[in-house]
């Protein structure tokens, strides 16, 4: 992390687990291939640069669905309210419900 601070993190593909970090300056956190991962700036007025290498060109597979939907903890709301474009609370609990009665 050079500048500011993120909240990481990344759900494993065995059991759904969110593993979720807040980074400051100075910090590392490595993703694990092909895991869905997020990164998310918890102050919007405050800038944050990290800097990120790639150790394949293969990005790996995972299940999305219930990587975002069905992870244990929940990922943070705020994240699935960015990555999905949904400022309606209610929209996004629905897609929870109806994920993690199918997985």
């Amino acid at each position: 992390m050079a500048q500011g601070a993120l909240i990481v993190g990344f759900v494993s593909t065995t059991d759904n687990t969110l593993f979720q970090q807040t980074l400051q300056e100075g910090d590392l956190f490595v993703f694990p291939r092909g895991l869905s991962h997020f990164q998310l700036n918890p102050d919007a007025h405050k800038p944050a640069l990290a800097i990120s290498a790639l150790n394949s060109q293969n990005p790996g597979v995972s299940q999305l669905a219930p990587a975002l939907f069905a992870a244990q903890p929940p990922l943070p709301k705020e994240v699935l309210q960015i990555a999905l474009g949904l400022n309606d609370q209610r929209e996004i609990d629905r897609i929870i419900a109806g994920v993690a009665t199918t997985v």
